[in-house]
């Protein structure tokens, strides 16, 4: 396998750096979205109780110091809220930390894509210019070339392209089960402020009614 690497010529080293990149970013996505997955789970019913008996602090400490990305949402709101925040204003703050939370898990992943991407093409071009190669020598010595030496240029300058590809195919489809649970966390992030906010409206129109 080793000597596959380096009869693919120098285009294969970009390639190797891209799998490590990727392998990099996978790994240290999946063990953050691991130690995510084990923090304490936000109990939005009981929040959503306190908020609507007027008990914010009670409810904020129900959430304050729990990384969780819902907890880290719901902080935000419910310490705006106390400070006599109206809905509007709940609403613009739920959505600028949201979107930061759902960066903070999405990290380097937008990444894999662009690998997904540079690595078959890379590959590509160290096909391509390895057959350009083959066919100089060929010119070199006056089409006078047999079978086996000609099978032998191809295959090698194939190697970049299974190189890449090999890169390419299972880092697509790390990059999706990866986004598929960043789109989950999300989705509960966006649920959990979507009911907060829903409560609050309700309690700021119970008391603005004579």
């Amino acid at each position: 396998m080793i000597d596959y690497f380096f009869q693919g010529g120098v285009v294969m080293y970009p390639i190797l750096f891209l799998s490590i990149l990727a392998l990099a970013i996978i790994l240290e996505r999946s063990f953050y979205l691991y130690r995510l997955a084990r923090t304490p789970r936000v109990d939005l019913t009981t929040i959503v109780r306190a908020v609507k008996a007027g008990k914010c602090d009670s409810a904020l400490s129900l959430v304050s110091g729990n990384r969780n990305p819902v907890a880290v949402v719901l902080t935000a709101l419910i310490l705006n809220l106390s400070e006599g925040k109206k809905r509007a204003e709940l609403i613009e703050i739920a959505s600028a930390v949201g979107s930061q939370a759902v960066d903070n898990i999405e990290g380097r992943i937008k990444i894999l894509p662009l690998v997904v991407q540079l690595a078959p093409l890379l590959g590509l071009l160290g096909t391509v210019t390895g057959m350009i190669q083959a066919f100089q020598v060929i010119e070199h010595i006056g089409g006078k070339v047999n079978a086996m030496a000609l099978a032998g240029g191809i295959w090698e300058a194939m190697l970049t392209t299974a190189f890449g590809l090999s890169v390419a195919i299972p880092t697509a489809f790390c990059h999706f089960v990866l986004e598929r649970k960043v789109d989950s966390l999300a989705g509960e992030v966006e649920m959990a402020a979507s009911r907060l906010l829903a409560t609050v409206e309700e309690s700021q129109e119970s008391v603005a009614s004579p």
